[in-house]
């Protein structure tokens, strides 16, 4: 491989990765920003929100109003709960125990994930 093919190769690498690291993005279409790969939320307004915290996070985005708690549930010691991405300050701490519940004081979009398994991940939408 000459040295121009190997340059286009690494920049075009380079310029991928930047994108795919980058916390929010907003859709060429004006829609709302993705943090985490969240887009649309599972509404839990009425409730607040419930997340089953495992290898399968269920539900990955959840929506819930200013002043609700979201409650995860899941063995902590073996997947860390984390903030990652999105508005900041992101009120989610590090869940102990058997489950982690947050309340969420100001509207935006909060992002977490699991500290040992990077692909658990999702975000928290928080609406007035």
């Amino acid at each position: 491989m000459n040295y121009k093919a190997l340059s286009l190769v690494v920049s075009a690498a380079l310029t991928l990765a930047a994108c795919s690291s980058d916390p929010a993005t907003t859709p060429a279409d004006g829609g709302p920003a993705s943090v985490n790969g969240c887009t649309t939320f599972a509404d839990e307004t009425a409730s607040g929100g419930a997340i089953a915290w495992d290898f399968n996070v269920t539900p990955k985005c959840v929506k819930v109003k200013v002043g609700q708690a979201v409650t995860w549930t899941g063995d902590f010691s073996f997947h860390p709960l984390a903030p990652f991405n999105g508005d900041t300050p992101n009120p989610i701490t590090t869940g102990s125990g058997g489950t982690s519940k947050v309340t969420f004081p100001t509207a935006g979009t909060f992002g977490f994930h699991c500290l040992t398994h990077p692909a658990m991940q999702g975000a928290v939408q928080v609406v007035p």
